[in-house]
């Protein structure tokens, strides 16, 4: 049985939030791998070309070529949500076990 009261309390609330949104993000990052490898094959260069052929220009010239760029984008921003979400955990831990965080 889920007890509400506890998932009031501020730092359940805290690694709920990172937990969607690391979800999301990793969600978005591998939605925009399968798009970008997707893109390689010619046949659905040619599909979007006929829906938005400014779209497939743009996107070949300035994004598809920095690819990795952008990608290296997201991976910092997983490095710093679980930085984040382990000094908050070091920080909730110390509360209960005093003196915890001098040990790491």
């Amino acid at each position: 049985m889920i007890k509400l009261k506890n998932l009031r309390s501020d730092a359940t609330n805290y690694y709920l939030f990172v937990d969607l949104a690391m979800v999301a993000l990793v969600l978005i990052n591998l939605s925009w791998i399968i798009f970008d490898w997707m893109f390689t094959v010619p046949w659905v260069q040619t599909l979007l070309g006929w829906v938005s052929a400014s779209f497939v220009s743009f996107y070949a010239e300035q994004i598809h070529v920095n690819f990795y760029n952008y990608d290296l984008i997201f991976v910092s921003l997983f490095i710093v949500a679980r930085r984040l979400f382990c000094a908050k955990l070091l920080f909730t831990l110390s509360r209960y076990f005093s003196g915890f965080y001098r040990l790491i």
